[in-house]
């Protein structure tokens, strides 16, 4: 959307940022950066099952066991915590950033594609009936804005709704005039493009 917005973000510590969570998240960021031995990162990924069930003596279970947590610990200072928190809150911090910058370029250089997700911009309802020529947007103020359309994109219209979709899915029988009527309502402010997918993490393994 082209048309500025405030949003203020009140944080209230929690749990999230103790030394017990943190110090596990640590030990997570461990085990994907090449702490362990391929040995133990294979017993990490083994079935828990098969692995009470198997021939492997418990103590050998339990010396594995030690091994790792001596690893961990060999690796572990409150610096090292902090470090690593600080390194997530910044890869957090420049995703936010690179989403800003990428709404305040405008809507001219979003792309939309089949493999993307859509929705009504926060704020904005829609009414339109199927196969009428009129869809209306409206805002909680009171604003509305009337947008003559074509009958056959009426379908696509009504579906939008605050629950991100993906393209591919918004009912039309013409994957070209799907893009072309999206690309429109985008320029006029009243839905809003998704780059990434829902499965994509801000926070990427530490090398």
């Amino acid at each position: 959307s082209t048309e500025s917005s405030l949003h203020i973000t009140l944080t209230v510590p929690t749990s999230d940022y103790c030394w017990g969570v943190q110090m596990v998240k640590q030990l997570n960021s461990d085990l994907r950066s090449g702490l362990l031995t391929p040995d133990l990162q294979s017993l990490c990924q083994a079935s828990l099952a098969e692995s009470l069930a198997g021939d492997a003596p418990k103590d050998e279970l339990d010396g594995k066991f030690q091994e790792m947590l001596s690893r961990f610990l060999s690796n572990l200072s409150a610096e090292a915590v902090v470090k690593g928190f600080e390194s997530r809150m910044a890869k957090t911090n420049l995703g936010q950033d690179q989403q800003f910058s990428q709404l305040s370029e405008g809507s001219g250089n979003v792309l939309i594609t089949r493999n993307r997700r859509v929705r009504l911009m926060y704020g904005v309802t829609c009414f339109c009936e199927e196969g009428s020529r009129e869809a209306i947007f409206g805002r909680a103020d009171g604003r509305c804005m009337r947008m003559e359309i074509t009958p056959s994109s009426s379908k696509l219209i009504r579906s939008l709704t605050d629950t991100p979709q993906w393209v591919r899915d918004l009912p039309c029988s013409d994957s070209f005039e799907r893009l072309c009527i999206l690309h429109i309502l985008l320029d006029a402010g009243v839905i809003q493009v998704f780059l990434r997918g829902p499965e994509e993490s801000l926070e990427m393994p530490q090398r």
